[in-house]
């Protein structure tokens, strides 16, 4: 499914026993009902094998994902609301997915993983609730974020060696690095541009195979911001405290308007 170079080259999020777009959370917390109503868990088909990745929702018809979690797939799902996969939770919506549905950058290129966004129109509209909320974006003004704590969650594998996703939302809390100290700390830092933000992986918590596509949020007074989307990072030892680097949403803040519904505010 991937081009070998990217693999061995970049080790991107998305080893697995399949070589597909996953990663998961290291060392978190188990999230409470509500807690990230915003998270979407996509289950993804090529050449039939299911592929778990992440997204968040950023309208009633608009789930903010990895275009490497998009690309070249057959299939999918959607899974909005959740909070255990394996249970049959009465205020998760399912929505199944198509290539028509799947939106990738137009400049994105596997290699190097550059413009790594993606959305997914879903077939209908989501109706909110209190398990159901879209995620705030960055305004056009708002800055780099950096030394602010950000807060990742997901469903990918909690432990290594990788052998099983988790069931249960997951989450993490790190700080945001400047590019600078991301470039310092990541062992290919020619990776690491300006349209990239990091989170930190100290302590052994860090995104895992299974979280790809993900949101990286911060607090910012009442709002919920998210300013990344999972990208890349180790494809295994995921306990070393790697960054993980994500597409920084500022950055791709005019193509997230021009391809959904979603309206920027100043």
């Amino acid at each position: 499914m991937w081009p070998s170079t990217l693999i061995s080259t970049l080790l991107i999020t998305f080893a697995s026993a399949n070589p597909s777009p996953n990663r998961r959370i290291m060392n978190g917390n188990e999230a409470t009902p509500g807690q990230f109503p915003y998270m979407v868990s996509l289950q993804m088909e090529f050449d039939g094998n299911v592929q778990r990745c992440a997204g968040s929702l950023i309208s009633h018809r608009y789930v903010l994902t990895a275009a490497h979690c998009l690309y070249l797939l057959t299939s999918g799902t959607a899974i909005i609301g959740a909070l255990n996969l394996a249970e049959d939770e009465d205020h998760r919506v399912t929505m199944d997915l198509t290539p028509e549905n799947f939106i990738l950058h137009e400049d994105f290129f596997p290699v190097s993983m550059r413009n790594d966004l993606g959305l997914v129109r879903l077939p209908q509209e989501v109706a909110f609730s209190g398990y159901i909320q879209p995620i705030k974006l960055p305004r056009w003004s708002d800055g780099d974020f950096a030394g602010y704590m950000g807060t990742f969650a997901g469903w990918g594998v909690t432990q290594e060696p990788a052998t099983e996703f988790s069931d249960v939302l997951m989450y993490i809390n790190n700080r945001i690095y400047t590019n600078e100290e991301c470039q310092e700390r990541f062992w290919m830092p020619m990776l690491i541009e300006e349209q990239n933000v990091c989170m930190s992986g100290e302590e052994g918590r860090s995104a895992c195979i299974g979280d790809s596509g993900g949101p990286a949020t911060v607090q910012v007074g009442a709002d919920v911001v998210q300013i990344g989307v999972f990208s890349f990072g180790p494809a295994s030892h995921c306990l070393d405290a790697i960054p993980i680097v994500c597409a920084r949403v500022s950055h791709f803040l005019d193509w997230i308007q021009a391809n959904s519904d979603v309206i920027i505010e100043a």
